[in-house]
Order: C-alpha cells, then structure tokens, then sequence
C-alpha cells in the first residue's frame, strides 16, 4: 500500500479490506524509510518524500480508520516511531523529524475520543 497517495484513495483502501475482510482489527503504522544526509545535501523534495512517508502516511492511514473502529467499539492503532525520535544521529534529521511527529499525533488518538 502505498501510504503518499491521497486521502480518497486511503478511504477507499480501507473501505475495500472491510468489504474482503469485514473487520480490521489492528492498524499498524509502520511505513517509513531513511533518507540521510547533511541539512544541505538532501534536497527540499527528498525532506518531503520522507515526511509523507513516514509521518504524513501513517497520519493519513488512521485518519481512515476512526469511523470503522467507532461504529465496531473496537480496534487497535500503533505507531510505530524510532529510537533515532529522540536521539538524532548526524545526516538523519529528516528520519528523526518524520518519526518524532508520530509521538505528537498518537497522543490526539485516546481511548476516550474513541
């Protein structure tokens, strides 16, 4: 699945695994790849590439998925974030970046609001 594409065609993904399957239990967001270099050797576009990836993907992805699990009371969403989140290596800014917003958003998906 690939997680960049807009939010219609997540929706109808999703929509589609419900209708083969009838049920989504877990939702794990695991998308995301490395993109390392020095602030001013990765370009604008490829920082981009990996927000979208592993940032704006799994935000998208479970942003498909409420109106299901809440009409099922019940289901399960992880994120999957990295060590490198909160210790940044040298050339993985845009990693650590991408994956330390991860931490932010899953605090807006609580039990209650579900």
């Amino acid at each position: 699945l690939d997680v960049i594409v807009t939010q219609e065609v997540l929706n109808s993904k999703i929509k589609q695994a419900i209708s083969i399957y009838g049920h989504i239990d877990v939702l794990v967001n695991n998308a995301g790849y490395v993109q390392a270099g020095l602030l001013e050797a990765v370009s604008d576009e490829k920082r981009m590439d990996q927000l979208n990836t592993n940032m704006f993907g799994s935000i998208n992805m479970t942003k498909a998925l409420p109106p299901y699990i809440c009409e099922w009371k019940t289901g399960t969403i992880v994120f999957i974030s990295s060590f490198f989140s909160w210790y940044a290596q040298p050339c993985g800014g845009a990693y650590a970046i991408s994956k330390h917003g991860l931490a932010g958003e899953n605090s807006l998906l609580t039990k209650e609001r579900m």
